[in-house]
């Protein structure tokens, strides 16, 4: 676990200064594709708590009146707090990489974003022997939405980092990933090129995408199983590599807390 955190920390670390530069056209093709899907996801349609919540429904798709909190894991320079933000009252980021928190909170508040609608903390999750201290306060918990976009193949160990999430929702939440599909390993090519996040990230990657049957036990075994659904977005991703052209196809998947 110490060699994964370091070796993620280390080159997500290095690369969030200019990755919202690089990958650009990636990011916001998947944007995009949870916006397109919020009904889908729930961000619009969960059953709150509270009876006095009113799903008022402005001009610019917003509710204003429901309070929901969004847990955005491993959100890296908040990719997915950038897609739901309009759709939800508060956007909460975990990552490991200090300089990835930096460059969301940066990118909130340069938008104007207070940091009690949309802010990032350094914490990990995923440690197997226990989960800091630090992350076991209220504002961690009681989530009505996790999600993790483009990270869990960077997991160790995908069943616990289920559980972990699943631990921080609500009953009735909604925990969905975004992902890639299974591929094959791209070290067996020439260009060595392992991720779609930036050269070098291969050694960070431990899983050649998931089937939906991986992603459905994994939901499962967490309690997040209900209403499980995968679906293959559009015609996937491209991305750029010293001027070569790539193309992954991903998926969403998304379950219920029970």
């Amino acid at each position: 676990m110490a060699d994964w955190t370091g070796k993620n920390r280390d080159h997500f670390n290095n690369s969030a200064s200019t990755y919202n530069t690089k990958f650009s056209k990636t990011i916001l093709q998947i944007i995009d594709e949870i916006q397109a899907r919020r009904h889908w996801i729930g961000a619009d349609s969960i059953d709150l708590d509270s009876e006095t919540d009113e799903e008022v429904l402005t001009a610019d798709h917003t509710f204003p009146n429901k309070a929901l909190k969004l847990l955005d894991y491993a959100c890296g320079t908040g990719l997915v707090s950038r897609a739901l933000a309009p759709y939800v009252s508060q956007c909460v980021g975990l990552d490991i990489a200090e300089s990835m928190v930096s460059e969301y909170n940066s990118g909130a508040r340069n938008q104007g974003i207070s940091e009690t609608e949309m802010c990032a903390h350094v914490g990990n999750l995923l440690d197997p022997a226990a989960v800091p201290e630090s992350l076991s306060g209220p504002e961690f918990h009681g989530f009505d939405i996790a999600a993790v976009g483009m990270g869990f193949h960077h997991f160790p160990d995908t069943e616990l980092a289920t559980k972990r999430l699943a631990e921080r929702l609500r009953k009735g939440g909604v925990l969905f990933i975004v992902d890639f599909l299974p591929h094959e390993d791209p070290k067996a090519h020439s260009d060595g090129y392992g991720d779609v996040h930036a050269p070098g990230a291969s050694d960070t990657v431990i899983h050649l995408g998931f089937s939906e049957e991986d992603v459905r036990r994994n939901f499962e075994a967490a309690g997040v199983g209900d209403k499980f659904e995968y679906m293959v977005l559009g015609k996937g991703v491209v991305f750029s590599h010293e001027g070569k052209e790539h193309k992954r196809s991903l998926f969403i998947a998304r379950g219920v807390k029970v």
